[in-house]
């Protein structure tokens, strides 16, 4: 498996989890249970815009590579 598909399938991973997090967070009444969702929400955007970043970097990365003959 080469970078970039690794990066995609985490980067799937993560938005699926952020789903998961976000129903959790809808549905929850304890204000401190509350505050911990959000915080693992905040956690798992930053993370997701990250994948994005290292996902853009390895596109250029591999479009950069010369080719062999």
């Amino acid at each position: 498996m080469d970078e970039l598909t690794y990066l995609q399938e985490e980067l799937e991973k993560d938005e699926a989890l952020l789903k998961k997090y976000e129903e959790k967070l809808r549905y929850e009444n304890d204000p401190r249970e509350k505050m911990r969702w959000e915080a693992n929400i905040k956690e798992i955007k930053q993370k997701i815009q990250q994948r994005k970043q290292e996902i853009e970097l390895e596109k250029k990365r591999s479009s950069q590579k010369p080719t062999r003959i």
